[in-house]
């Protein structure tokens, strides 16, 4: 759960930036939706990478 927490936060700084960079509110999304993405893609591998 340590490194859930650390995505966790790691997610929130990385969205603070994108939000506070001069793009548009569209490509804040675009850009906050691949990093959602990303993290549940990891997530995916590290529960399977436990199941072996």
């Amino acid at each position: 759960m340590n490194q859930m927490k650390k995505l966790q936060e790691n997610r929130e700084m990385l969205y603070h930036l994108i939000s506070n960079s001069p793009l548009k509110n569209e490509e804040v999304y675009k850009q906050s939706c691949v990093l959602d993405e990303l993290i549940v893609q990891y997530m995916k591998k590290q529960i399977s990478a436990q199941k072996i």
